[in-house]
């Protein structure tokens, strides 16, 4: 069984980068920043899969035929959990009509192969950090208020990917296994 999902790879994003940069220099507590060959925004988690990858490859190839590259707007620092004890903290995206449609059509599709998916409400973001301890100290949770809605950048989907998730006492590394490029016209 191979721990998997389907994500847009955002590895290395220098805007990212610069939003990371800024929120490390301003937070003190316990905290395992991403690094950033595993930024990504994931469009549908499916844990263990017993089902073949050779399958779920044929459905994603599917998928990519049929849709159009487009743009997303990064958009706004948050975070799961409450403000004074965050959990995750992340950036976030601005809702596009490709982008829900593309996570859609990976989340029923991957229901069709028979896999079990969380049943959650898709909220996209990139995570940039997960919170042990919070230590609020250097004014991160003032700050990611006055960023809430800040445009950060803008970004072209041209494909996304299957990962591969390995969890280690270090952390998850991630893998590519297959990158699926977009190949409909642009209506």
């Amino acid at each position: 069984m191979c721990r998997l999902f389907i994500a847009v790879d955002l590895a290395h994003h220098v805007r990212l980068e610069a939003m990371q940069k800024e929120m490390q220099a301003r937070c003190m507590g316990r905290v395992k920043w991403e690094v950033p060959q595993n930024w990504h925004l994931t469009l549908q988690f499916l844990g263990e899969v017993d089902v073949s990858t050779s399958v779920i490859d044929t459905a994603l190839l599917n998928i990519a035929a049929e849709c159009a590259p487009f743009s997303l707007v990064l958009e706004g620092i948050g975070c799961f959990g409450p403000l004074f004890n965050p959990k995750v903290l992340w950036v976030g995206v601005q809702d596009h009509p490709s982008l829900s449609q593309l996570q859609q059509q990976v989340h029923n599709s991957m229901i069709q192969l028979g896999i079990k998916l969380q049943d959650s409400r898709f909220r996209p973001h990139v995570t940039l950090a997960r919170v042990n301890h919070w230590v609020d100290s250097a004014g991160l949770s003032t700050w990611m208020q006055g960023n809430a809605d800040a445009a950060i950048a803008t970004v072209r989907v041209e494909s996304f990917q299957l990962f591969r998730s390995v969890l280690s006492p270090h952390g998850a590394t991630y893998k590519v296994i297959r990158d699926y490029k977009m190949e409909a016209e642009q209506g």
